[in-house]
């Protein structure tokens, strides 16, 4: 006849909630990096595309230059560093500051887009447009950074291109 031991099923037991209690300890680890790496995705997507469309103003303004015959392609593209909305047709608002960091007119707000006119809610969000001469006048260095601080982090994301007047 087979005969149980005293104590072998407390041991049983004590392992078996240590091996169920250490899967829930991953299992929940796992969940929480999901969500902060989810996060920070959603961040850098926004930055990235904030960042864009800074280019893609400096740019329409250039493209909507050449359909002016007296305009040249630089008409209201001014070299320096620049607050751009998606609506000006020129760059018109200089920034307080050529760093994004000390920059205080660079925050974007947010109101079904965003946008640095105090209207909507304020987000992490600053966008600073620099336009760079180079050696050659037909053509502009344009940089666009975006910083955001998220929980004491502080992040940025820049894009550049070159502009031409090609015509």
């Amino acid at each position: 006849m087979f005969k149980f031991k005293d104590g072998q099923t407390l041991i049983e037991t004590i392992t078996a909630v240590t091996i169920i209690s250490m899967s829930l300890v991953a299992i929940l680890s796992l969940g929480t990096i999901s969500i902060y790496y989810g996060t920070q995705s959603k961040e850098e997507v926004i930055a990235s595309n904030l960042a864009r469309e800074g280019i893609e103003i400096v740019r329409t303004i250039r493209d909507s230059n050449w359909l002016d015959p007296d305009k040249s392609a630089f008409d209201g593209i001014s070299d320096g560093d620049w607050i751009v909305e998606y609506n000006n047709t020129s760059l018109s608002v200089a920034a307080d500051s050529g760093s994004i960091t000390n920059c205080n007119n660079c925050v974007l707000f947010f109101n079904n887009f965003y946008q640095h006119t105090a209207s909507g809610s304020s987000t992490p969000y600053k966008r600073l447009v620099k336009v760079e001469p180079t050696a050659n006048p037909d053509i502009k260095h344009i940089t666009s950074t975006v910083l955001w601080t998220i929980k004491t982090r502080v992040r940025s994301y820049s894009l550049e291109t070159y502009l031409t007047d090609w015509r």
